[in-house]
């Protein structure tokens, strides 16, 4: 008797036998199966809830996040997803519902607080909303965004003293957190405390690599406190295409007062080409070749500054002293008339206006005045802004 075919039935039966034995419905295993694909699902569906809702498809964000919950996956996670969902609609009672049910799953959780004050916040609620970040906050202590959010929501509330005050207690909290600290240095900066507003930058700036943003918020603070070599130190490397035009206005004022001219107009010249509807770059920079004895460049800039901004008031000043010094008298006075009718000070352009009168009884239209620069870049209001340069003394015998 041949015994292969015997050995080969012994070994692959059990094989066999094994492989009925998983046809079999388990219950269990089963069960167990459907509850691993129910999670997979819900996980997919919120996956791609967040996807929809970052497209600013709300209605296909809701379709999947009822799927999850559907699935079973009653989560506070999920419920928070669609509490924020319901804010984005509108429904606003909705949101309070997943929000109670949240806190039902899993009280004390700090996000909860942080969804509750975002619902005060969208309805006008900004005490609520302030309360409810407080209490964000002291449930996730190293939460910044929320102490952040309270300080916001007082503000909003017109409840500035106490918006200060939590503030102060929330740097006593934590004093080595970056972004309090920029956040305090902004504050200040608007304040007009610009010293403070730079102090607070540079410790937040020890605390924490320094990104491009604060980098510049630092010389923009320096700038406004008159610390001007200060402020170009600071800027200059920084202030390049992108950067705001209140960085490259800083930059180009505070050069101009230490008389970098080269400097100040090539950060102008920047500005005014990635701006060139800004009547302000215009008017810096026909200020600035104005100070460089360039008349034709002035006038070039001048005429680009008013045909943005025709009533542009220190511009039609400018526009006087250059007719002036060029002794153009009519046309000088012309624009001071102008420029008076804009608001301009009599008190300033009254010696001025009388040096135009008498060169006119002089008949001196075609002399040429002499140009002398003055330290008026000094005298700069709060933001460093550049008044219209001086005109031309008066004109001596012989001259």
């Amino acid at each position: 008797m041949n015994r292969l075919p015997i050995l080969l039935v012994l070994m692959v039966s059990p094989a066999l036998f094994a492989g009925c034995s998983t046809n079999k419905t388990d219950p269990a295993e089963k069960e167990l199966r459907e509850s691993r694909w129910s999670s997979v699902r819900s996980q997919v569906a919120m996956r791609d809830a967040r996807i929809h809702i970052a497209e600013g498809n709300y209605e296909r964000a809701k379709r999947e996040l009822d799927t999850a919950l559907a699935l079973g996956s009653d989560t506070p996670r999920l419920r928070l997803m669609l509490a924020r969902l319901a804010i984005e609609r509108g429904r606003y009672r909705e949101a309070r519902a997943h929000l109670d049910r949240t806190d039902a799953l899993r009280p004390g959780l700090g996000e909860t607080a942080m969804v509750r004050g975002l619902l005060a916040e969208v309805q006008g609620r900004w005490a609520d909303a302030a309360g409810s970040y407080r209490l964000a906050s002291a449930r996730a202590p190293t939460n910044d965004q929320a102490r952040l959010a309270e300080v916001r929501a007082l503000r909003a509330a017109d409840r500035d003293g106490e918006a200060q005050i939590a503030m102060a207690e929330h740097l006593r909290a934590r004093p080595e957190s970056a972004v309090l600290l920029a956040a305090a240095a902004e504050d200040a900066l608007h304040r007009g405390e610009s010293h403070r507003a730079v102090e607070y930058y540079d410790r937040s700036m020890q605390m924490a690599p320094a990104a491009l943003d604060m980098q510049l918020a630092r010389g923009l603070a320096l700038h406004r406190g008159g610390h001007h070599e200060a402020a170009v130190e600071a800027l200059a490397p920084h202030v390049k295409a992108g950067a705001s035009k209140e960085a490259h206005l800083a930059l180009a004022r505070s050069a101009l007062v230490l008389d970098r001219y080269d400097l100040s107009i090539r950060t102008l010249q920047a500005l005014v080409h990635e701006h060139e509807n800004d009547a302000e770059g215009w008017y810096e920079l026909a200020a600035a070749y104005f100070l460089t004895d360039r008349p034709q460049l002035t006038l070039e800039s001048l005429r680009q500054a008013l045909a943005l901004r025709p009533r542009y008031r220190e511009a039609v000043e400018l526009l006087g002293h250059l007719r002036l010094q060029a002794g153009q008298l009519n046309h000088a006075l012309a624009a001071y008339h102008m420029a008076l009718d804009l608001g301009a000070s009599p008190e300033a352009l009254g010696p001025v206006m009388q040096i135009a009168r008498a060169g006119r009884a002089e008949r001196s239209e075609q002399r040429r005045l002499p140009v002398r620069r003055e330290d008026h870049v000094a005298q700069r209001d709060g933001y460093g802004a550049v008044p219209p340069p001086p005109p031309p003394p008066p004109m001596t015998p012989g001259s």
